[in-house]
Parts: C-alpha cells; sequence; structure tokens
C-alpha cells in the first residue's frame, strides 16, 4: 500500500487514535504500513520491531499492528511482555476483524479497529502511570 492509498485526514485520524489509544495504557503502540514481507510477515515484524527499537520500551509491552495490503497479510506482535499476558488468539481476533474490514474496503476503519482492541486490552493489562512516558512515536509510518 502506498501512502496515497489513505488520505491526510484518514492518516491524522489514525494517528490520533494510537495517541487516544496510549492514553489508557502505559504500553505502546506502532502501525507500520510496509509493501513487501519477501521473507515473510513474521520476519518483517521482527525486522521492523528493532529497526524502530520496540524492542526497547521499559515494560517490554509494545505492540505492532503490521500491514501488508500487496501480499494481503496483517499481523499483531507483541513484545515478550505483552505475549507473556496476552494469548495468540488475542491477536488473531485482532487481525480477522481487522482483515474483515479491509476486504469491505474500510482500510482507515479497519486499522482504527485494531487500534481500538489492543488499546482497550493494553488498558487492562497495563493501566497508565502518573510517570508515564511516551517512548514511540503515533505516527503512522509507511516502511
Amino acid at each position: 500500500m502506498q501512502r496515497d492509498t489513505l488520505s491526510r485526514d484518514e492518516i491524522d485520524r489514525i494517528e490520533a487514535k494510537i495517541a487516544a489509544a496510549e492514553q489508557l495504557t502505559s504500553a505502546e503502540l506502532r502501525v507500520v504500513v510496509t509493501r513487501s514481507t519477501w521473507l515473510g510477515i513474521k520476519t518483517k515484524a521482527r525486522s521492523i520491531f528493532q529497526k524502530y527499537q520496540l524492542d526497547k520500551t521499559t515494560e517490554r509491552n509494545a505492540v505492532l499492528l503490521l500491514i501488508d495490503f500487496r501480499d494481503h497479510e496483517v499481523l499483531v506482535y507483541g513484545d515478550e511482555g505483552v505475549n507473556s499476558r496476552v494469548g495468540q488468539e488475542f491477536w488473531n481476533e485482532v487481525r480477522d476483524a481487522m482483515v474483515e474490514e479491509f476486504r469491505a474496503g474500510k482500510l482507515a476503519d479497519g486499522l482504527s479497529l485494531g487500534i481500538r482492541m489492543v488499546g482497550e486490552k493494553l488498558s487492562q493489562l497495563y493501566p497508565p502511570k502518573a510517570s508515564d512516558v511516551d517512548e514511540i512515536s503515533n505516527a503512522l509510518i509507511f516502511d
């Protein structure tokens, strides 16, 4: 998916959703849209996790929503702190809900839905702290 697949208003809305979700939790959330996952989406997710330092958060509680529209793949990838508390079944639920929206042609709505679902779960597991710092940018990334 190229940057022009989403309008500037849709990108702004998605970034606002990320910021709002992070207000409810001490965890971090990153959304990346990639052009290709040549070596597989899990390999790409690990690479992106390191590239954007998602593996460096204080509580190891960052979550990546990785979307590859070209190869029709979506992966919700959590760091070790989150994965120890959230099962793969939940990540699959988020992925499936997003894919349903994407299939209906609602790209921004699918991203927003995934952000909301992950944000709600993270708010239960990692409530906000008074000392919380936004460790990761909320910008939507086109990698």
